[in-house]
């Protein structure tokens, strides 16, 4: 059986091989003699002890170990707690095999890239038989035997699902919702002929806010599908990473995580979906993901993700994400001092050119609220936005149809808006391009770059807002195209557009964005700058025709 567990490597990652078992059996044989003569009062200090009771053999003497008021809590918390952590066993119908050295492939992902594939049906084919291919872990948290887990301990759909209590009893269990943007799931258990699940002990969220960097945490978990309910101890180690990460092994996607919990309390395979927990017994965060190239360095959901989770499940039966409806980049003094803003906090609405979206989703709830692309969203409710509270997880702390309130930076004008969220799985609107590269688009026909301070000092130029027509010439591509509508009117290389249907151009508010909200036939008054003058022309717009490239 595999345990499964996310691994982050230079943002990729790895699944453990199931070979990972026989390592940890040899090392624990190697290091069994040096640990028989471990007692905890060599780890722990001495500042305040309370008699266990227990005898431990050292050399030819004995003693009382003895605990620090620490130690005592983390033993409390743990009794009190283990009963609501479980094991989630992952059952699958497989195809039996002859013997065979490839057999390795069917346990493991490398493996199965070394020898070139998986078991094939023919050679060997000895019938199906159900088994148990994957474990992982998770923690009841209401009376009626909802579990929470991540989600990609329970991504397999074709799968069954067991929960296993830590005294052996095992119960049925169904996916209830599998987050669609975090690695999150809840399960419900299925009660047994003739019996009721009511009265589950289940463990209680701790406020994110409240966690921080220093306390002591504690993980439980079935360490490498095996072990289960096992014990690690550490500290909160930071607070608000990201990371990419993946369970697929060689072939497996990525996954983006933010606002994650740092840890050194050892999270093992195994772990994924239990529990990190305060000594007081609150779930601090849900166990995620470990560095592999490093000792030390965990990964945990925090526990306002899982509340959310629950409260959406409560309310709509299955995890539904809010959504707003924008593209940003949050914002930061090395941000605001390289494009000349007057804030250094916020979230940048920015159109994406390079994959070709608007800053503000058409139709979504920021465009329906009149959101534009280039404004600043300072607060959400009253919360600043910066890189520790960012737009995406302030937003997260909402349900789909909650109405927030916002304020945003246009130019120099602070505005208030009210904005209904929305529900992700309703955004099936398709996002049109921002530098009209779809056929029938409006098209200008010039190649240019949003002018910043940066690109004003570096190539001296006369202004510090605009756009800058100019050749690329690594591309291939010139600054404009003959027979075009900016070609009809005779700009050139080296000018630079001021304002554009009478839109100012600026770093934010860019000659792409202006041109993706107009229409082919438009007539638009074009103010650039040449020579030292300032100069004006009437353009109108065509349509873009397929093998063109520019604006």
């Amino acid at each position: 059986m595999t345990s499964t567990n996310y691994f982050i490597v230079h943002g990729r990652s790895m699944k453990n091989a199931p070979w990972s078992l026989l390592a940890a059996c040899l090392l624990i044989s190697l290091f069994g003699g040096a640990l028989a003569g471990w007692s905890r009062d060599t780890f722990f200090t001495t500042t305040h002890t309370v008699s266990t009771g227990i005898i431990m053999s050292q050399g030819a003497s004995t003693h009382e170990i003895q605990e620090t008021s620490v130690s005592s809590d983390v033993v409390s918390m743990v009794e009190r707690a283990s009963p609501s952590v479980v094991s989630i066993i992952v059952t699958k119908e497989l195809l039996r095999y002859k013997s065979n050295p490839r057999d390795f492939a069917e346990l493991d992902p490398f493996f199965g890239e070394f020898f070139g594939g998986p078991l094939l049906p023919e050679r060997g084919n000895q019938g199906s038989t159900k088994q148990k291919v994957a474990g992982g872990t998770g923690f009841i948290v209401t009376a009626d035997g909802k579990v929470v887990t991540n989600k990609h301990v329970v991504q397999d759909a074709e799968a069954e699902y067991t929960v296993v209590m830590g005294d052996g009893t095992e119960y049925a269990a169904e996916v209830i919702s599998r987050d669609p943007s975090n690695d999150l799931a809840v399960l419900q258990m299925k009660a047994k002929e003739g019996e009721s699940l009511q009265n589950l002990r289940s463990l209680k969220l701790a406020r994110s806010s409240d966690v921080r960097v220093g306390q002591t945490v504690v993980a439980i978990g079935n360490a490498l599908g095996e072990f289960n309910n096992s014990v690690t101890v550490g500290v909160v180690s930071a607070k608000g990473r990201s990371i990419a990460a993946s369970d697929g092994g060689l072939r497996g996607s990525l996954e983006q995580l933010s606002n994650l919990i740092q840890t050194d309390a050892a999270i093992n395979p195994g772990n994924s979906g239990g529990p990190l927990l305060a000594l007081d017994g609150s779930v601090v965060g849900i166990n995620t993901a470990v560095a592999q190239s490093a000792n030390g360095i965990g990964f945990a959901i925090p526990a306002s993700d899982v509340d959310f989770v629950l409260r959406s499940v409560a309310k709509y039966g299955k995890i539904i994400r809010p959504y707003l409806g924008v593209i940003y980049r949050t914002n930061s003094p090395q941000i605001a001092k390289q494009f000349g803003l007057d804030v250094d906090y916020g979230a940048i609405l920015e159109d994406s050119i390079q994959d070709g979206e608007r800053a503000v989703i058409t139709g979504g709830p920021a465009d329906t609220a009149g959101l534009q692309s280039g404004d600043i969203i300072l607060t959400l409710n009253g919360t600043k936005i910066t890189k520790e509270s960012d737009l995406k997880d302030l937003v997260g702390n909402f349900l789909p149809e909650d109405e927030v309130t916002i304020t945003v930076l246009r130019g120099k004008e602070t505005l208030t808006k009210s904005v209904k969220l929305g529900k992700r799985e309703d955004t099936t609107v398709t996002t049109p391009t921002v530098e009209g590269t779809k056929e029938g688009n409006a098209y200008f026909g010039v190649y240019s770059t949003p002018i910043t301070p940066e690109l004003q000092k570096r190539l001296q130029l006369p202004v510090s807002e605009g756009a800058l027509i100019y050749n690329d010439f690594s591309a291939g591509v010139p600054a404009v195209v003959q027979g075009s509508p900016a070609a009809k009117a005779g700009l050139r290389a080296g000018d630079i557009i001021l304002s554009f249907g009478g839109e100012k151009i600026t770093a934010l508010r860019t000659l792409s964005a202006i041109l993706a909200s107009k229409k082919p036939g438009d007539t638009l008054e074009v103010v650039y700058r040449r020579d030292g003058k300032e100069e004006k022309i009437t353009v109108t717009l065509e349509a873009r025709q397929n093998t063109q490239e520019q604006e």
